[in-house]
């Protein structure tokens, strides 16, 4: 075991991580959610000092247990070989780039196996499986949502959903949908391998060779669809494509039989398949013509080119590394230790060795949110005025105008609206006003925000027209629609086609915070609870948002539309937050769910001015005396080094504050990659019976540590997920 000095600078965070580059190691996780635990790994991450995503290399390792009954058989692998051979390729898509296949009678199947190695580069474009399915970033598809019963439905279909596995089919009978999806992440830049399998009664998904998820659903698949099969799009029968894929695909292979995961795991790592039940075989080792080893089923490349490095294949099996944990020991030093799996031969090869890397999280990687209460006043016609303080839309200039001036100095990551942008939804100046303000975020003028600020909208029941009647919002989608945000990185999708109910991306660091903005709807449909607990479980690293015009009462309670939320999002562990508006002044509340904790905030300062004898306090007056809140607007400090949010109540044009206990506050969060410095070496392991370990890491009381383990051999570079210690949670 070795433990090179620098361990000692862990007591002094800050001195050790000034900027200095990592020593070694695999660049940083694109993870969030979870502080401890993760059993998940990702393989053949890129050194630090690769230059794109594209250039790494690599497979990546889940902990899903299997729940197969078989043990893989012995994996032989040849002698390991460091040089990868230059005409190892696969085919890089950019997104609006795709192949198309024929349609073909013997690739329409009602058991299956789609197996593929993917790199993803970036999200890509979704496409649809039909009402009751999935929206992904497709992979392999025969088919996307076109009908219901005939033979334009969906065959089969696998894809990225969210940050995770999807596949889908519609049925024989009646063209219904039948999804399923995964539970462990995509990390971006790194090769995965993936794979569906259908035995005509049971789906089950695989990455890395191991099981993801598994749902049993006893429906046919719509075998006789007319649809082309697409690699990285999706294809309706008029040769339409959908969606897209950003990244890189290899040895493309679609069986007529669901392979076990042993079948699996003995070939993923080879470029020869098991013949048994192959019906398609694509190595995707030149971009014209896409080649079907089996000379069946040739397609078509439409401005996917050929790449290398392809994944890495016929240089035997990396290994898996499961169960991080860090154990605490003596004087506030830690142990981090993890399983260590060798699929190789028992007599082959020297032991494996495991790196250790940390980074402790520090002041700098604090970031902003703004959140908007109720800006409806500030957008009414101010002449003739009608109120004793005219309408002022600078107050909604004013904090927009913040939030873009702060992006810097406070680390604004985005903005979202709570709701009642506008007072009255068939008055078109009321929209302008609403655009001009929030499209002082959409300045494109600074390369660190390509796409602005990034925000998201909801609509309350003041955007609504008729007022109250949820669904009807046709105006708030003319100016704060799908198309206004379509193009956006951080735009990651809607419900049912118009942006009712939609998510977006923020960032911080390795974090993604995903935030749920839904109409005012008293009594939201079932349907649409799934959807909205989808999202969040097809994202488990990020940190889930929600933010709705009323879900918290002004007495602390839930509304109906807060109870269905609840209800809905108790068992999602990721999400943390929920903001709403609506009723007068402040309120918030925290409910725990057998150890997941959603913060539920209410501001709304549209009655509210501040009382004369205590200014920085609000107090309940006359609507018409305070201008529709005199700006003051809610900012979410988050500090990844204390795991803490902390609550502010400003207003920009008066540069004042609320300070009273339900104005500034803090609450407890989970934080696990917001840390933006680099990772320092802190020593190696020989894995011994079938564990590696690292002693005397020192964290003291007080930090927050990220860590991650890696190992190597021959090219292959096995990593596992970030994690945690937390030692400044109480």
């Amino acid at each position: 075991m070795k433990r090179p000095a620098l361990l000692a600078c862990l007591v002094a965070p800050i001195a050790c991580y000034d900027g200095a580059s990592p020593q070694d190691g695999a660049t940083e996780a694109s993870t969030g959610g979870s502080s401890s635990g993760s059993a998940t790994a990702t393989t053949d991450a890129p050194p630090p000092d690769a230059t794109t995503a594209a250039e790494s290399d690599g497979p990546a390792a889940t902990a899903a247990e299997s729940s197969a009954t078989t043990e893989p058989p012995p994996i032989d692998p040849p002698a390991c070989d460091e040089h990868f051979p230059a005409d190892a390729l696969a085919l890089r898509f950019d997104g609006a780039s795709r192949v198309r296949i024929p349609p073909s009678s013997h690739l329409g199947l009602t058991t299956f196996t789609l197996e593929a190695w993917v790199r993803r580069d970036d999200r890509g474009q979704l496409a649809g499986t039909g009402v009751g399915g999935l929206k992904m970033t497709p992979l392999i598809t025969k088919g996307r949502g076109e009908a219901d019963g005939d033979a334009t439905d969906v065959n089969y279909a696998l894809g990225i959903f969210g940050d995770v596995l999807g596949a889908d089919f519609e049925d024989m009978e009646a063209g219904a949908n039948h999804p399923i999806y995964g539970h462990t992440p995509l990390q971006w830049g790194v090769w995965h391998h993936v794979a569906a399998t259908y035995d005509g009664a049971t789906w089950r998904l695989y990455l890395d060779g191991e099981l993801d998820a598994e749902a049993t659903v006893g429906a046919t698949p719509r075998s006789d669809s007319i649809q082309p099969i697409g690699l990285g799009a999706a294809f309706n029968s008029a040769d339409e494509p959908a969606g897209g894929l950003v990244g890189a695909l290899d040895e493309v292979r679609i069986y007529a039989r669901a392979l076990t995961e042993a079948e699996l795991r003995a070939t993923m790592y080879s470029s020869e398949p098991a013949p048994d039940g192959l019906a398609a075989h694509y190595p995707l080792d030149a971009a014209e013509p896409v080649v079907d080893r089996l000379g069946l089923a040739d397609g078509t490349a439409q401005g996917a080119l050929a790449v290398a490095p392809g994944a890495h294949l016929d240089h035997g099996p990396a290994p898996r590394l499961r169960l991080p944990r860090a154990l605490p020991g003596a004087r506030d030093t830690w142990r981090l230790e993890l399983d260590v799996d060798d699929p190789r031969l028992p007599d082959e090869g020297a032991p494996i060795t495991v790196e250790f890397f940390a980074r402790a999280l520090t002041p700098a990687d604090d970031f902003t949110v703004v959140a908007l209460p109720d800006t409806q006043y500030y957008t009414r016609d101010a002449s003739p005025p009608s109120r004793p303080e005219p309408d002022d839309p600078d107050y909604f200039r004013a904090q927009t105008r913040w939030a873009w001036e702060h992006r810097h100095e406070r680390g604004v990551i985005g903005l979202i609206t709570l709701g009642d942008i506008i007072n009255n939804a068939d008055q078109p100046a009321q929209w302008s006003r609403a655009s001009a303000a929030l499209g002082i975020l959409e300045d494109f003028s600074d390369p660190a925000f390509p796409s602005g600020i990034p925000y998201a909208a909801a609509f309350g029941n003041h955007d609504q027209y008729p007022k109250d009647e949820p669904e009807q919002t046709d105006q708030a989608n003319a100016h704060f629609g799908v198309d206004r945000f379509a193009g956006r990185a951080y735009y990651g999708g809607n419900y049912d086609g118009d942006n009712d109910e939609n998510y977006v991306y923020f960032r911080a660091g390795e974090l993604d915070l995903v935030v749920v903005s839904l109409q005012f709807h008293p009594a939201p449909d079932p349907a649409l609870m799934t959807w909205v607990r989808r999202v969040f479980e097809s994202h488990p690293r990020a940190l889930g948002v929600v933010a709705s015009h009323y879900i918290v009462t002004s007495s602390g309670g839930l509304s109906s539309q807060g109870k269905a939320l609840h209800a809905a999002l108790a068992g999602v562990p990721n999400v943390q937050i929920m903001a709403s508006g609506h009723v007068n002044q402040d309120a918030r509340r925290s409910d725990d769910y057998d150890g997941h904790t959603i913060h539920s905030m209410l501001s709304d300062f549209q009655r509210s001015e501040p009382d004369p004898q205590d200014p920085e306090r609000p107090i309940v007056v006359e609507q018409s005396k305070t201008n529709g809140g005199l700006g003051y607007m809610r900012i979410w400090s988050f500090a990844p080094s204390r795991q803490e949010l902390y609550v502010e109540t400003y207003s920009p044009k008066r540069d004042a504050s609320y300070t009273d206990e339900r104005n500034e506050f803090t609450l407890p969060v989970r934080l696990l990659g917001a840390g933006r410095g680099p990772f320092t070496a802190l020593g190696s392991a020989t894995a011994s019976n079938g564990v590696a370990a690292l002693d005397g890491v020192h964290v003291p009381e007080g930090a927050v540590l990220e860590w991650y383990a890696v190992a190597r051999r021959c090219l292959h570079t096995t990593r596992t997920e970030l994690q945690q210690i937390d030692r400044a949670s109480p």
